[in-house]
């Protein structure tokens, strides 16, 4: 009798293993855009984050559903240098519908929650990480770093929290034809790598390209100003 309940601990421990190697195969993950987790921005300049979930354990779970919804922010974890956001977040073009206004933890760079009523496999989204290769690249986000030159700060995927379930795949049909709707994945994605940035100040060309810029728009409008007055 204790061998088998000796047996049945170790079945339960095994089962409890196993799930937990499962869950953590899907990674919501980050590099700056053109590759890499680290880099240095010009201060008050745009710079480009790419999100992306990644299955790394060999499942076929996102490659034979597709995802319905899908919904991530970014946050500072770290460091001296604000981090903001600079424009609009670039979604996946498989999303019908997007919003740009979702919270995520404090403190909030940026974040967004995306669905689709006919996103599935067929559609092909995403090239893949490097060494990844079933990968999803779900949104680009527009940034700026202020801040005194050398500033660090350490960037992190996030997910939605909250009332938002961010994560769900679309479904499939079974053998029989019928349709078997997919499943929230919240539960089973954990962050993976963390982007690291430091500021500097731009290149002396792109101060004078600026200031350039800013002397011809000013110079226009005072020729618009002079001719309305004369």
């Amino acid at each position: 009798m204790s061998r088998f309940i000796s047996n049945c601990l170790i079945g339960l421990l095994l089962l409890t293993f196993s799930s937990n190697v499962a869950s953590a195969g899907l990674i919501l993950d980050l590099q700056f855009q053109g590759g890499g987790t680290s880099k240095t921005v010009n201060i008050g300049q745009s710079f480009f984050v790419e999100m992306w979930i990644s299955d790394t354990d060999g499942s076929t779970l996102l490659t034979e559903e597709g995802l319905l919804t899908a919904g991530g922010g970014l946050v500072k974890s770290a460091g001296a240098a604000s981090v903001t956001k600079a424009g609009n977040t670039v979604v996946n073009s498989g999303f019908d519908t997007v919003d740009q206004n979702q919270a995520t933890a404090s403190p909030q760079i940026a974040a967004f929650f995306a669905s689709t009523s006919d996103l599935g496999p067929a559609t092909g989204i995403g090239a893949g990480l490097v060494g990844v290769a079933n990968s999803f690249l779900l949104a680009t986000f527009e940034l700026q770093a202020t801040g005194a030159i050398g500033d660090m700060a350490t960037i992190d995927a996030a997910l939605l929290g909250g009332a938002f379930e961010g994560f769900a795949t679309y479904g499939h049909f079974d053998g029989g034809g019928d349709f078997v709707p997919g499943v929230i994945l919240d539960g089973q994605i954990v962050s993976g790598q963390s982007l690291s940035l430091t500021t500097a100040v731009p290149e002396p060309a792109s101060i004078f390209l600026g200031s350039l810029t800013a002397a011809m728009a000013g110079g226009t409008a005072w020729k618009r100003r002079r001719k309305i007055s004369v």
